[in-house]
């Protein structure tokens, strides 16, 4: 049966419950499962079929570099073998209402900026991501229905919870944790998905298999999950049921659920999208619950898709 399907609506500052809005839903699944059975499916599974291999090809870079960072910092939280449920959580606009806008040099000369969720950055576009500092990062409001799921989590002894974020920055490890520490919020690990580490270490030095010249569209953090739930398991942990991932960046959901159902097994895997709303000076955020993956099948509230693609759009990045 699928699960059911929930939704809450936050303002930064308050958590107030809504009921079943079955028109976004509609909207959001729907149109998820419509793309997902135009795509071609032999397209889709040589996609995963290939991913697959990238990963086994190159997992052992991904557990080394876990275990340096366990060792770089070691604020973070051991791994303990009785760990049941792993929470995996995006930071900016998910935990954090990031605002920060990212200085862009256009192809054409001209100095601009750009929206640090909705990005626009076209071709010979340089970003400056170094936008992204220590104090800047304290000043920023959390996300109150995200911070407040994870808190929740947090009681339970068996759960464990990553922060994954994309930024770039080497404080990100450690400032991260500390700002959400500042809200009674103590996150067992962080890893900067773009850092100077993970660049060296395995972006930059990926095997890729015959076929395969680049990493699918949305693929890092999906790869650092799956490779995170193997690390966990090969330092003991024997029960793991179950994962849950918090996110709100389309390609990356996209890809998860695309990726993830097909090379977890029996884990099963929940997701939540964060959709954006209102303006900078009055933002809302909205959670929904997408489904849940197991035995290599999506379930949405209202079906399941054999062969989830690259498709999901929230549209809270409209163009």
């Amino acid at each position: 049966m699928p699960i059911l399907y929930s939704i809450v609506k936050t303002s930064l500052y308050r958590e107030e419950s809504m009921k079943v809005n079955f028109l976004n839903i509609f909207v959001v699944i729907i149109s998820f499962m419509i793309f997902s059975q135009c795509k071609k499916s032999v397209d889709v599974k040589s996609v995963v079929s290939s991913t697959k291999q990238l990963y086994k090809q190159n997992k052992q870079k991904f557990f080394n570099v876990f275990s340096e960072i366990s060792k770089k910092y070691p604020q973070f939280s051991k791994l303990k073998t009785n760990v049941t449920h792993i929470y995996f959580s995006d930071f900016d606009h998910t935990l954090a209402n990031t605002e920060t806008r990212i200085p862009v040099k256009r192809a054409n000369g001209k100095d601009d900026s750009t929206d640090s969720k909705c990005m626009v950055i076209n071709k010979g576009d340089i970003p400056d991501f170094g936008i992204f500092k220590k104090d800047a990062l304290f000043k920023t409001k959390p996300i109150e229905v995200a911070l407040a799921r994870l808190k929740q989590a947090k009681k339970v002894k068996t759960n464990f919870i990553m922060v994954l974020t994309a930024r770039s920055q080497d404080h990100t490890f450690t400032s991260a944790h500390k700002y959400l520490k500042n809200y009674n919020l103590n996150v067992d690990y962080v890893i900067a998905v773009n850092s100077k580490l993970l660049q060296k270490d395995i972006w930059k030095n990926l095997k890729f298999p015959t076929g395969m010249s680049k990493l699918p569209k949305g693929m890092k953090k999906p790869l650092l999950m799956r490779a995170f739930v193997e690390y966990a398991q090969m330092k003991g942990v024997k029960n793991l049921k179950k994962i849950t991932y918090m996110e709100d960046t389309d390609k990356y959901i996209g890809s998860y659920m695309t990726y993830m159902p097909k090379d977890l097994g029996q884990v099963q895997a929940r997701v939540f999208d964060y959709v954006r709303g209102g303006s900078p000076n009055q933002r809302s955020y909205t959670e929904l619950e997408l489904g849940t993956s197991r035995d290599g099948m999506f379930y949405t509230p209202i079906g399941k898709i054999k062969n989830p693609t690259w498709g999901y759009q929230s549209n809270d990045c409209k163009k």
